[in-house]
């Protein structure tokens, strides 16, 4: 029989792709200025290989991973102070 993922690695997983999800419809939002909407999106991208390669097991994925969560941990702090930029 196989050896089943852990269910740490199964939601950590999850959690990467709804991260994902969440700077793509950052991307769609019309308020934001165009060179956040373009690193959200590429953080989107960069975040789905990431997820990917945490779900392979590999170790790139979850350097990868914590990478993309930390850029958009910043990308998203002067909103948390500041409010939406007009």
């Amino acid at each position: 029989m196989r050896n089943r993922r852990p269910a740490a690695l199964t939601t950590a997983t999850v959690i990467c792709v709804v991260n994902s999800l969440g700077n793509l419809a950052a991307f769609g939002a019309p308020p934001i200025p165009r060179p956040i909407g373009y690193a959200s999106l590429l953080l989107a991208v960069a975040g789905v290989f990431g997820a990917f390669g945490l779900w392979r097991l590999a170790p790139w994925g979850a350097l990868g991973r914590a990478a993309v969560l930390a850029l958009t941990a910043l990308l998203a702090a002067p909103g948390t102070s500041t409010g939406p930029v007009r």
